[in-house]
């Protein structure tokens, strides 16, 4: 449990880390049962999110979306859809990233969480995206973001953390 716990930190400080790290945190969560390897794998789509290494961070975040909207964990929804924004802010998708910061808000609140979300520096992605998009067109996404229903954010987040990427790429975790 050492490691899932570091695994966070590491993320949450964003202190530099080996990929390896998080890759033998999957591996031994495997162990531990779907729920524990669901964690390690959001940790590991996390850290590769944070090395720029967006492609492989859309496989697994997609993959972990995927588990956590079957058992219906609706507060873990909203961290994931908040993670594929940042990654969608980083990718220069600042409308989809609105739309994705309004919802993962949504799920938060379906999901009776009263903690902001802790996922990258999220008040600074929101002040950047509204800075590049202009306050009307934030406004407008960021309402439709928070219009729709978790499940149709869900699936615009899947359709495209899945566009674009390469099959044959990608590691075996």
């Amino acid at each position: 449990m050492t490691m899932f716990a570091m695994s966070s930190a590491l993320n949450a400080t964003r202190v530099e880390a080996p990929i390896e790290f998080f890759e033998e945190t999957v591996r031994r969560a495997r162990m531990l049962g779907p729920e524990t390897e669901t964690v390690a794998l959001g940790a590991l789509a996390q850290r590769r999110a944070i090395r720029g290494e967006h492609n492989e961070a859309k496989r697994l975040l997609a993959e972990v979306l995927r588990r956590v909207t079957v058992v219906n964990a609706v507060v873990q929804v909203g961290f994931y859809l908040d993670l594929l924004a940042d990654v969608a802010a980083e990718e220069g998708d600042d409308r989809l990233a609105a739309r994705l910061s309004a919802s993962a808000e949504v799920a938060f609140e379906a999901g009776g969480s009263r903690i902001r979300p802790l996922v990258g520096a999220r008040d600074v992605r929101l002040a950047a995206l509204r800075e590049r998009l202009g306050d009307a067109v934030f406004e407008n996404e960021w309402d439709s973001g928070h219009a729709r229903g978790v499940e149709e954010a869900t699936a615009e987040a899947l359709a495209w953390a899945e566009r674009d990427r390469d099959p044959g790429r990608g590691s075996s975790i």
